[in-house]
């Protein structure tokens, strides 16, 4: 049969022994010290997965923000073209009418032919490069 001896016996109670001191000095707190990091790494986790939708909910804005800023400068462009087409068209239409009052009338079809630079001379024929209708009414708007 099984001869026990008492080194067998106190074998048997340091092992016992043993695991109590461990379980109380290694193996509490190492579970303790774990089941606090799992907790931080899963708030780390929690933390991150609200900052990426904070981060996603920002980027719309933003993205909705720029857009409305680029429709805004779209229409002040638009808006600045057609202030700028009105006043280079009265700015025309106001030369028009100074040239027309510097030469004294308004466009004749008898002069339409010099305005392109051919002139009358004194025998009365026509000549390029005399200046009719241009040189006078160019003069006269000069000499303002």
């Amino acid at each position: 049969m099984l001869d026990f001896s008492v080194t067998f016996v106190i074998t048997i109670f340091n092992i016992i022994f043993l695991a109590f001191i461990l379980r109380a000095v290694l193996f509490k707190p190492v579970s303790k010290f774990m089941a606090e990091r799992a907790k931080r790494i899963q708030d780390s986790i929690e933390e991150a997965k609200t900052d990426r939708v904070k981060a996603q909910e920002l980027l719309e804005q933003y993205r909705e923000k720029l857009k409305a800023a680029n429709i805004e400068a779209e229409e002040i462009i638009k808006s600045a073209r057609k202030k700028a087409k009105v006043q280079a068209d009265k700015i025309v239409d106001e030369g028009k009418v100074a040239a027309e009052a510097a030469c004294g009338r308004g466009s004749s079809p008898d002069r339409l032919g010099t305005a392109k630079g051919v002139g009358t001379s004194r025998d009365g024929s026509r000549r390029p490069g005399d200046g009719g209708f241009v040189s006078p009414c160019a003069t006269g708007i000069f000499r303002r």
